[in-house]
C-alpha cells in the first residue's frame, strides 16, 4: 500500500535476479537519469516546474459546517499538532469495536483524553462533567460512535461491492478509476481462504454488471498501449493462504497459487484486471513467486506492487521486467513507498536483523525515484511485446514530478502511467491530477467495519505521521522549495 508509518504499505539470494540468457527477448538497459552515481540537472529543473504546476492546480474546495468532511478533517487537524491527543485518539478507535454499549465508549473516551500529557480539545472536559453528572452519557457516546462511523467510511466505501456501487459509480462519473480491495488481511484456515475466495468472486461478478452499463470514458479506461478494464480487484495472497510462511517449495508454491487461480479464471471471463497487494517483508518473495506462477498460467490483465522502503526493491524490479520481457507478458507494477514501516524495524530488532527497509525518508524517496525510472525504461510500444505499465501509488508531488519528468525524457505520453491514490485521502491531489488530464485511480477498501479498523488507523497515521508528505502538503506554511527538494540531495550531502 502507499506512503505510511513515517515511510510513506527481505533476504533473496542474488541469482533469483539472473536474467534469462536462454532465448527471450533481451530487457532494455536501465538509463533513467536519477541514480547515485549523480543527479542530472535539466531532469531536476523539469521536476521543479512540474512539482510548482501540480501544486498552483490544488484545490482544498469547500466544507460545509455541518459536513462530516468538516468535522472528520477538524479531528485530523487536532491529531497533526498534537501528538498525545492523536495516541489516545488511536486507542480509542482500536478497542471501538469491542465496547459493548454507551457506558464503555464513554468510559474509554473519558480515559483516554485524561490521562497525563493528553490535551483535550477546548470544551471536552466540560461536556464529559456534564454528560456524567446529567444523564446524557447515551448521547454522548452516539455523537462519538458517530464521529468515529463518519470518519472510517471517509476511507471505507460499504460493506460490501454492492453497497460500494454507488460510491465506484460517480467516481467513474467524475473521471476517476478504481480498484477494490476486500478488508481483511489474513486468514487462518482454509474455510477461511475459501470464504475469501467467494468474496473476491463474488466481487468480480457484482461489479463487471455494473460496470458494464456505465458510459464511456476514455480518460479512465484507456492508456497510451490501447483499452484497460473497467474492474479493477486488488487480492491479499494472505487472505487465500492460511498461516503464509516466509519459504516454501516450488510444489508447494504451485498449491498456493491454486488459490488464486479460480479468481485469475473469473477475472479472465468477465474482462478485470487483478493486481496482488504486497504485504510484510517476510513474505515478499512468497507473494512474487506466487505472482509469476499464476501470470504463466492464465493470461489476463495482473499486477504486483513493489515498495520502494525495501532496501532489495530495484532486485525485485529487474526480475519482474526481465520475466515479463523473457516471456513476451505485459504486467502492471504499482510503486510504492510501503505500509509496515514500524512493524518491520521493531521485528528485524527484535530478530537481531538488519532492517529490511531504509533508515530515512529521504532514502526511501530516492529508490522510488531510481525504480520508477527502471520501470518506465521498461514501458514497451506494444502490450505484446512484453514489458511494464507503471501505477504510480503516491501522494507526494515530488515523486509524481519526477514520473512525469522522466515520462517526457522517454518521450512517453502522460498515460503512459497513473496515478493510484488512497479512497477518501489527498483530495487536493487528484483534483490537480485531473486539472492536468492525468489518469487517476482510487484504492477503495470495502468490508465491515470491525476488520476495517486496523486499515482505519493505518490510514489516521498516514495522515497525521509527523514524515508524511500529507501532513504538509497543503500548508500554507510549508514553502514549495521543501515539498519539492531532491530527495537525491539529501543522499549526496
Amino acid at each position: 500500500m502507499w506512503q505510511t508509518l513515517g515511510a510513506m504499505t527481505d533476504s533473496s539470494s542474488s541469482n533469483q535476479f539472473e536474467s534469462d540468457k536462454q532465448g527471450g527477448i533481451a530487457a532494455p538497459d536501465n538509463t533513467n537519469s536519477i541514480s547515485n552515481a549523480g543527479i542530472d540537472h535539466a531532469l531536476e529543473e523539469r521536476i521543479q516546474k512540474i512539482g510548482r504546476d501540480i501544486l498552483k492546480h490544488t484545490s482544498k474546495g469547500s466544507k460545509g459546517f455541518f459536513t462530516a468532511r468538516y468535522w472528520s478533517e477538524k479531528m485530523m487537524d487536532r491529531a497533526m499538532s498534537d501528538d498525545a491527543f492523536r495516541e489516545a485518539m488511536l486507542r480509542f478507535v482500536d478497542v471501538f469495536p469491542s465496547m459493548r454499549d454507551h457506558h464503555d465508549v464513554y468510559d474509554y473516551l473519558a480515559g483516554y483524553v485524561v490521562e497525563e500529557g493528553v490535551t483535550p480539545p477546548r470544551g471536552l472536559c466540560s461536556v464529559l462533567i456534564l454528560a456524567k453528572y446529567t444523564g446524557l452519557k447515551r448521547v454522548l457516546a452516539y455523537v462519538a460512535s458517530r464521529l468515529i462511523s463518519i470518519t472510517a467510511h471517509k476511507f471505507i466505501a460499504g460493506t460490501d461491492a454492492v453497497s460500494a456501487l454507488p460510491v465506484l459509480e460517480k467516481m467513474w462519473l467524475r473521471d476517476t478509476a478504481f480498484t477494490a480491495s476486500l478488508l481483511g488481511e489474513t486468514c487462518t484456515n482454509r474455510y477461511e481462504a475459501q470464504e475469501y475466495q467467494n468474496t473476491y468472486i463474488d466481487m468480480i461478478n457484482s461489479l463487471a454488471d455494473a460496470a458494464e452499463l456505465w458510459p464511456e470514458n476514455q480518460q479512465c479506461e484507456q492508456d497510451h498501449l490501447g483499452q484497460l478494464p473497467r474492474v479493477n480487484i486488488s487480492v491479499k495472497i494472505s487472505s487465500l493462504c492460511p498461516n503464509l510462511k516466509q519459504t516454501y517449495s516450488s510444489a508447494d508454491i504451485e498449491s498456493l497459487a491454486g488459490n488464486l487461480i479460480p479468481i485469475l479464471q473469473v477475472a479472465q471471463q468477465r474482462n478485470a484486471q487483478i493486481h496482488v497487494d504486497m504485504e510484510y517483508a517476510a513474505v515478499k518473495d512468497v507473494i512474487l513467486d506466487i505472482f509469476l506462477h499464476c501470470a504463466e498460467k492464465i493470461d489476463i490483465p495482473i499486477g504486483v506492487v513493489l515498495q520502494t522502503y525495501l532496501r532489495q526493491v530495484e532486485e525485485d524490479a529487474q526480475k519482474l521486467i526481465d520475466w515479463s520481457y523473457n516471456n513476451k507478458r505485459h504486467i502492471t507494477i504499482r510503486l510504492v513507498k510501503g505500509a509496515y514501516y514500524d512493524q518491520e524495524v521493531c521485528i528485524a530488532m527484535e530478530q537481531g536483523k538488519q532492517s529490511p527497509v531504509w533508515s530515512h525518508k529521504h532514502e526511501t524517496d530516492a529508490c522510488f525515484e531510481r525504480v520508477a525510472g527502471m520501470l518506465i525504461d521498461a514501458i514497451p510500444g506494444d502490450r505484446r511485446d512484453g514489458g511494464v505499465s507503471l501505477a504510480l501509488g503516491s501522494h507526494n508531488v515530488r515523486s509524481i514530478s519526477a514520473v512525469l519528468a522522466m515520462l517526457e525524457q522517454k518521450s512517453l505520453p502522460p498515460d503512459a502511467v497513473e496515478l493510484q491514490m488512497l479512497y477518501g485521502m489527498a483530495d487536493e491531489l487528484k483534483h490537480a491530477a485531473h486539472q492536468l488530464n492525468l489518469r487517476v485511480r482510487e484504492y477503495v477498501p470495502i468490508g465491515d467495519m470491525i476488520p476495517g479498523m486496523a486499515y482505519f488507523a493505518r490510514r489516521l497515521l498516514e495522515n497525521t505521521s509527523n514524515e508524511s508528505w500529507l501532513r504538509a502538503g497543503f500548508s500554507k506554511t510549508v514553502p514549495a522549495d521543501k515539498l519539492l527538494a531532491s530527495p537525491h540531495q539529501a543522499i549526496q550531502s
